[in-house]
């Protein structure tokens, strides 16, 4: 072996030396991670919603290198945000729900979707942005080892208000060995670094703290059955047209976290819609016509059936009286609601009743009267405007072109299945 070949293995390994000392140093002179703080007992319900990332597409966002020292090796090329260095979404989701249930928080969904669809019951939908994100690898063999970091502005969104509520930052950084896949991994693992510095957070524990639901009392009786006896209205014999204002402001738009439809007053303080409207969840926005927003709690729902009962504080409305005896085949009938979302509240059409029949094991009301997303829990009225139905479903045609062909059901089923008994004081 010559003399340059022995100085330059032993400057090699000199550096390799140092590199490692000042890596021991490094990790000695780190603190800690910093402990999370764990959830209280009623800590509001999570879910992971969205992701995204606010830096542009071709960004240089570190190198690929070769080499005994990776710092001083030979450039392989430059790692952008591209197709290549993809946002794992799942196995961000998945790293989110782990950490958040280490802390004690109830996290519900399993897919990330964008904010405003499928929510579960979730009080917060949660989104992250990564604002800053660098990324290295190198190679000592075929697969390379990589370090990421990546600073996150997390997200809160409250679906009933429609609005983030809270947001903060927290940076991450990960390492890992050699490996085919070491990129994405170094990206998860640096993202998980980031959740758990946000749960390490004062400011983000004590706002969640706020928002935990009180702790009801161990002793607290708890009725075996929901059963609602609500004041019987007089039946109309007033011309719907005549009565139209009066009807119509006693149909509001309902806010869950998948969007929104309609619902309608029975009594004041007690409305009928949809399961699928409330989507699952224990409260919802409730918008009048007047443009007043209220909360409603869902205290009764079935979900084969299609319906829930919402309650809401006295608003001042009667609500819409209903009709127990069936309208007959041919008669006029007027639906009230929101098609489309709340920029169409308050529309009506009309049609006829078509037929009964069973579809999807349940009696529905069948009718030509035009109705579309956003109609669902709307009232159906007879020619009076006494209640006889609630919007539920329509059928498209062969190629999703809409046609007269939808469906509603008979309000004294929805009544029954949500334990309500209409009777005179």
């Amino acid at each position: 072996m010559n003399r340059f070949t022995i100085f330059l293995a032993s400057l090699i390994l000199s550096a390799s030396c140092d590199a490692s000392a000042a890596q021991r140093r490094a990790q000695q002179a780190a603190p800690p991670p910093l402990p999370i703080l764990l959830a209280g007992e009623n800590a509001p319900t999570l879910k992971f919603q969205t992701m995204a990332t606010a830096v542009p597409a071709g960004t240089v966002i570190g190198k690929r290198r070769a080499g005994i020292i990776c710092s001083l090796g030979d450039v392989l090329g430059d790692i952008t945000t591209s197709n290549t260095v993809a946002l794992d979404m799942r196995g961000f989701g998945n790293a989110f729900r782990e950490q958040f249930q280490a802390a004690n928080y109830k996290i519900v969904g399993e897919d990330v979707a964008l904010f405003g669809q499928q929510s579960a019951d979730a009080k917060y939908l949660v989104g992250a942005v990564v604002r800053e994100l660098k990324l290295d690898a190198c190679f000592l063999g075929s697969s390379p080892s990589a370090t990421a970091s990546m600073t996150v502005e997390w997200q809160f969104y409250d679906p009933l208000e429609r609005k983030i509520v809270y947001r903060t930052n927290a940076m991450g950084s990960g390492k890992v060995s050699p490996s085919p896949d070491s990129e994405h991994l170094a990206l998860a693992a640096a993202f998980s670094e980031a959740t758990r510095a946000l749960l390490a957070n004062q400011d983000f524990h004590d706002f969640l703290e706020k928002a935990s639901l009180p702790i009801a009392s161990p002793d607290a009786a708890k009725p075996a059955s929901p059963a609602f006896a609500l004041k019987a209205l007089p039946a109309s014999t007033t011309k719907f047209q005549d009565r139209a204002t009066e009807i119509r402001a006693n149909v509001a738009t309902i806010f869950s976290g998948s969007g929104s439809g309609s619902g309608f007053f029975v009594n004041d303080g007690y409305m009928i819609t949809n399961n699928h409207v409330v989507d699952g969840g224990k409260f919802v926005k409730v918008r009048l016509i007047t443009g007043r927003e209220i909360v409603g709690e869902v205290v009764a729902s079935d979900a084969h059936r299609d319906v829930a009962l919402v309650k809401t504080e006295a608003v001042g409305l009667k609500g819409l009286p209903v009709r127990t005896t069936e309208a007959v085949v041919g008669s006029q009938v007027f639906v009230i609601g929101s098609p489309l979302g709340v920029e169409n509240e308050g529309t009506v059409t009309s049609g006829i009743i078509s037929t009964y029949r069973i579809e999807q094991g349940q009696r529905v009301i069948q009718s030509d009267v035009a109705v579309t997303h956003g109609n669902s829990g709307g009232p159906m009225v007879d020619e009076t405007g006494n209640a006889i139905g609630i919007t539920v479903f329509g059928k498209p045609g062969d190629r999703g072109e809409p046609v007269s062909l939808n469906f509603f059901i008979p309000i004294t089923d929805a009544l029954t299945q949500l334990g309500v008994t209409l009777a005179a004081n």
